[in-house]
C-alpha cells in the first residue's frame, strides 16, 4: 500500500476555487519564500527584495471611494505609478507571487515586508490620496498573512494621515501592535473603521512595526475603503484546460485527436454561482459545473466565455483555443501540459526544521527530500507518437564540477493501471548534470534540451521520469538545480509527481498543490486517428415559448432541473412521457435547463 502524507485542510475562497494550503513536510517553517522566479509566456521575471530604502510616489489625482488596490505588479517599484509609495530603511520590502502560504486573497500578487534578524522592523506602505468627507464613516480593510514564528507575533498597524508620510499618520485605523498583536497563518482579511472630522484626501498607511528581531515575514494584499460597509472584494475568475498536447511555441495551440476530451476548469475567488458559454462546435453549450469535459466536432478556433457572479458585479472571461488535429505530417513539435492561463513559477522550498538551506532546495530539481520527480502526458490510446528530445525549463542551477559529472538518468514509462509510472521503464536515457545543464550558473529562465540519439516510439499515455538523485550532496548556493512549475492550479488538474518515501506520488498528494512541471518533450505524430466520429446524438429537444418549456423525446424518468442565471435551482420535475410541456411562471431572462447530461440554455 502506498503511504500518503498527510497535509493540512483545503483553503476555500468563492465557490469553486479550491487550493490546498501546504503542509510544510511535518516541519515547523521558519521563514516564508519570497524570492521566485517567474515567468510569463516564456518570459523571465526576478521577483527579489527591493534595493531602494524608500520612493517618493508619482504625482497621481485623488481616488474616490470605494477604493480598491490588489498590488498586480511584479515588482515594488511597479506600485509608484499607481500612486502608492514606501519607505524601509531595512530595504527589505518587495511584491510576491508565492502561493506557498495558501491562496492569494485577490489577484496573482502581493506585497510583503521581510523579517530583520538584527534590528527591529519599521517598514510603511502609502496609499495614494483617497477624498474623504468628513462626519462619514469608512470601512478600511486589507488581508494579511503574518504567521509570527515561534509563538512571537508579528505587529503591524494601519493608519490614516494627510501626506505619506509616517510623521502625518496621525490616526490608527487597525492596531496590532504590542498587546493587540495576533498570528495569523492563512491570510485573514481585517477591517477597521475611520471617520474624518475635515473634508479632503487622505492617504493611508500600512506599517510594519515588529520591535523584536527576526521573527518573520508579514504580507497585505486586496487594501480596500468603502462608505458605510466593509468592500466586498470583486469576483475573480480564470479558465484552466486539461487535455491534448499544448504548443510550447504557438499560444493558444492545442494537438487534439478527434473525440479527445477537452477539460475546461473554472478558478474563481468571491463568486456565487458561474455560467459557462462554449461555441457551436462544443457537445455542451452551456453549464453551471465548476469543472467538465467537452468534445469538438471539428478543429480550428473555439472560443469559451465564464461569467462568475459576485457580490455587486460580474466578471467575464472569454478565452480562445485552437484545436490542430494531429497528423503524420506534424513532426517535431515542442509540446507541454502547459495550458494558456498557466503561470510558470519556480519556488524554493521552506520545508527544513532548521530552514539553514531552504533557498536552496527546489520543489522540482533537487532538495532536501526528493531527487526524482515526474510528468505525466496523457493521449488517446490508440495515438503514437515518437520522442524526439526532452527539454527542461530550468530557473536556478549552480554545482561544482565533481557534481556535474555524476549521472543524470531521463526515462520514459508507461503509465500503470493505478496512475503511478510502471515498475519497469520503455526506455532509459543517461547524461550528466553538466552535459545536460552546462557548466555556468543559472540565473534566470533557460531551455535545456536532451536529444534522443533514435527516437522512440510510444503508444498512449507516459511518463517523463527526471531522476537526480546520482547527487547526494546538500544543496547550497553551489549546489541547487530548479525547474519551473505551473502555479497552483484548481483540483483535478495535477501531472506532476515526485518518488519521495521509496513511492511515487502526485505533487497534490504531497503538498497539497495541483501543477505541472516544465518537463516538455518534442514530438511527431505517428498514426493518429483519420476520421472523426459524430458527437453522441442526445436524442431530444428542449426550447421554450410563450411560457412553457417543452421537451421532447427525453427518456421517461429523467429529471427536469431547470436553474436560473445565478445557479439557484428555480424548477424541478420529471419526464413522464414523450413530449413533455411545463408550464413555468419565469421573471424575463436566462435560465439553464438540465435533462440528464444535456444542459441548454434558453431565454423566457
Amino acid at each position: 500500500m502506498k503511504k500518503r502524507l498527510l497535509f493540512v485542510s483545503a483553503l476555500l475562497i468563492g465557490s469553486f476555487a479550491v487550493f490546498a494550503t501546504t503542509p510544510k513536510l511535518g516541519f515547523k517553517a521558519k521563514k516564508i519564500v519570497v524570492s521566485e522566479s517567474t515567468n510569463l509566456a516564456l518570459g523571465s521575471q526576478t521577483v527579489t527584495e527591493l534595493s531602494e530604502k524608500s520612493t517618493p510616489a508619482k504625482a497621481k489625482a485623488a481616488s474616490t471611494v470605494p477604493y480598491f488596490y490588489s498590488f498586480e505588479k511584479t515588482a515594488i517599484s511597479s506600485i509608484i505609478p499607481d500612486g502608492w509609495s514606501f519607505i524601509d530603511a531595512a530595504s527589505k520590502v518587495g511584491i510576491s507571487s508565492s502561493t506557498e502560504n495558501g491562496t492569494i486573497p485577490t489577484g496573482d500578487y502581493w506585497v510583503y515586508s521581510n523579517y530583520n534578524s538584527a534590528a527591529s522592523r519599521n517598514a510603511w506602505f502609502f496609499s495614494p490620496g483617497v477624498t474623504l468627507t468628513a462626519g462619514k464613516t469608512y470601512y478600511v480593510s486589507l488581508s494579511v498573512f503574518a504567521p509570527g514564528y515561534d509563538g512571537t507575533p508579528d505587529e503591524f498597524q494601519v493608519t490614516a494621515g494627510t501626506a505619506q508620510t509616517a510623521v502625518s499618520q496621525t490616526t490608527i485605523v487597525i492596531n496590532k501592535k504590542a498587546a493587540n498583536s495576533v498570528i495569523l497563518d492563512e491570510w485573514t482579511k481585517i477591517t477597521g473603521t475611520f471617520t474624518p472630522t475635515v473634508d479632503g484626501d487622505y492617504n493611508f498607511g500600512i506599517n510594519h512595526c515588529t520591535v523584536a528581531f527576526d521573527v518573520n515575514i508579514v504580507g497585505f494584499d486586496g487594501f480596500a475603503v468603502k462608505e458605510a460597509s466593509e468592500f466586498a472584494y470583486p469576483p475573480e475568475a480564470k479558465v484552466f484546460n486539461k487535455g491534448g498536447l499544448w504548443s510550447v511555441t504557438t499560444a493558444g495551440q492545442v494537438y487534439l485527436s478527434p473525440q479527445e476530451k477537452m477539460d475546461y476548469l473554472a478558478y474563481t475567488k468571491y463568486s456565487s454561482a458561474i455560467l459557462w458559454t462554449f461555441d457551436s462546435t462544443a457537445d455542451i453549450l452551456d453549464s453551471v459545473e465548476d469543472s467538465l469535459s467537452v468534445v469538438y466536432s471539428t478543429s480550428g478556433a473555439h472560443t469559451t466565455s465564464l461569467e462568475a457572479v459576485g457580490v455587486d458585479e460580474v466578471a467575464t472571461v472569454n478565452t480562445t483555443i485552437t484545436s490542430v488535429a494531429p497528423a503524420s505530417t506534424i513532426s517535431a513539435v515542442s509540446v507541454s501540459n502547459f495550458s494558456p492561463s498557466d503561470r510558470y513559477i519556480n519556488n524554493n522550498y521552506i520545508y527544513s526544521s532548521t530552514y539553514a538551506n531552504y533557498a536552496s532546495d527546489f520543489e522540482f530539481g533537487i532538495n532536501s527530500y526528493w531527487r526524482k520527480i515526474a510528468e505525466k502526458y496523457e493521449i488517446p490510446e490508440n495515438v503514437t507518437i515518437t520522442l524526439n528530445s526532452i527539454s527542461f525549463y530550468v530557473g536556478s542551477y549552480s554545482m561544482d564540477v565533481t557534481n556535474r559529472e555524476k549521472n543524470v538518468k531521463i526515462s520514459i514509462y508507461p503509465v500503470g493501471t493505478d496512475g503511478y509510472p510502471e515498475t519497469t521503464a520503455l526506455v532509459d536515457y543517461t547524461t550528466t548534470f553538466g552535459t545536460l545543464f552546462g557548466t555556468s550558473v543559472i540565473s534566470s529562465a533557460t531551455n535545456k534540451k536532451y536529444t534522443i540519439a533514435a527516437p522512440i516510439a510510444v503508444t498512449g499515455s507516459f511518463f517523463i521520469v527526471a531522476d537526480f538523485s546520482a547527487n547526494t550532496t546538500a544543496t547550497s548556493s553551489t549546489n541547487k538545480l530548479g525547474i519551473f512549475r505551473a502555479a497552483d492550479r484548481p483540483v483535478n488538474s495535477n501531472s506532476a509527481y515526485v518518488y519521495y518515501n521509496s513511492f511515487w506520488e502526485s505533487f497534490n498528494d504531497v503538498l497539497g498543490s495541483n501543477t505541472s512541471t516544465y518537463i516538455y518533450p518534442n514530438v511527431s505524430f505517428v498514426n493518429p486517428p483519420t476520421s472523426v466520429e459524430n458527437p453522441t446524438e442526445k436524442g431530444f429537444n428542449v426550447y421554450a415559448s410563450n411560457g412553457i418549456l417543452t421537451i421532447q423525446k427525453a427518456k421517461i424518468g429523467s429529471a427536469v432541473l431547470v436553474y436560473d442565471v445565478t445557479g439557484k435551482l428555480a424548477y424541478s420535475n420529471a419526464i413522464t412521457k414523450e413530449d413533455c410541456n411545463f408550464p413555468l411562471d419565469f421573471k424575463a431572462g436566462i435560465y439553464l435547463v438540465k435533462v440528464a447530461d444535456k444542459i441548454t440554455k434558453i431565454k423566457f
